[in-house]
């Protein structure tokens, strides 16, 4: 079984260009033979109210709220940590938008 990670952050924006193409992409996919699909987010000290964001999007969702992904992202330039490093869920394969 194949395991494959969707960075959801944009589903977290404001819903245009990326994020509605993320959030409608999330929201009707579903777990096929030998894929299973799950979703990646930051929320720092849980401040974002995801539940609402992500209405409607039925895959478990790993949630990092230790980092911010803006701290993620700068810490990255000097540091490149990897983004599955960031996760407690294993992926064998990451989707970015």
């Amino acid at each position: 079984m194949k395991k494959i990670a969707l960075e959801l952050q944009p589903c977290c924006w404001d819903r245009s260009g990326i994020g509605t193409y993320t959030y409608e992409i999330a929201k009707r996919i579903t777990d096929q033979d030998g894929m299973q699909f799950h979703g990646n987010l930051f929320n720092f000290l849980g401040k974002e109210d995801i539940a609402q964001k992500l209405e409607g999007i039925t895959m478990p969702v790993a949630v990092n709220s230790w980092c911010s992904y803006g701290m993620y992202r700068r810490l990255w330039r000097y540091l490149p940590i990897p983004y599955r490093a960031m996760f407690p869920e294993e992926a064998d394969l990451s989707v970015f938008f």
